[in-house]
């Protein structure tokens, strides 16, 4: 099945290295259009049924939320973003804006086209650098770096780590799907997110997202 693609950058040469990218699979990937910003994609999002939108934020970074916003407004796509700069907060910031991932500009053709397909199948996406960054010395705040029972998973149950792996690889997935792949009902996950939540001080599940990135639980739920 074919994964249509809409790329929003207002870096025209970009913009032509990406189209090129994508037509080099053509039997995996189909481009439905591209903008310089979305105000200009507008209405375009919704006709072109795009599954994967990736939004070049560089030049637009101050105004994210409002980036994001204006496509989550159009169209359902999961948004991918593509950053040149090397910002360390950007991916938990992302996460809680609801965008899936973040891609450094300088990446291979090869690893652009495997993290759209990842985006698309509903797993958060991070490069490389920005997963070793994440990773390194993390804690759960307050807690004491030495002892590895303060670590943040170490706060839930088998059942919750469980649970917060299926939605950090699966949140983009409805509640219902994700209950399914876990062979529990939408209520029981209801309640387990609940007391996750509170565990975490997060108020939803984009802010549980967001914690896992920024506390760089990503490779611990592998």
């Amino acid at each position: 099945m074919l994964i249509r693609i809409f790329l929003i950058s207002s870096n025209r040469l970009l913009l032509e290295g990406l189209v090129a990218v994508i037509a080099s699979r053509p039997e995996r990937f189909a481009l439905v259009g591209s903008a310089a910003s979305p105000e200009e994609a507008g209405s375009t999002l919704v006709t072109a049924a795009a599954q994967v939108i990736l939004l070049d934020v560089d030049d637009g970074r101050g105004h994210l939320p409002v980036l994001i916003e204006e496509i989550k407004a159009q169209c359902g796509a999961r948004i991918l973003l593509l950053t040149g700069q090397d910002d360390g907060s950007l991916p938990g910031r992302a996460a809680a804006l609801g965008a899936r991932g973040v891609i450094d500009r300088r990446t291979t053709p090869k690893l652009l086209l495997r993290a759209l397909e990842k985006v698309h199948e509903g797993q958060l996406w991070l490069n490389r650098a920005t997963t070793e960054r994440l990773v390194t010395g993390k804690v759960y705040p307050g807690a004491d770096a030495d002892d590895p029972l303060s670590a943040p998973l170490a706060l839930l149950t088998d059942r919750e780590r469980k649970i917060l792996a299926a939605v950090v690889h699966h949140g983009g997935e409805s509640g219902k799907a994700i209950a399914l792949k876990l062979h529990i009902g939408e209520s029981t996950l209801r309640n387990h997110l609940t007391s996750i939540y509170q565990k975490f001080d997060v108020p939803n599940r984009n802010g549980l997202l967001a914690y896992a990135v920024e506390a760089g639980l990503i490779e611990q739920l592998v």
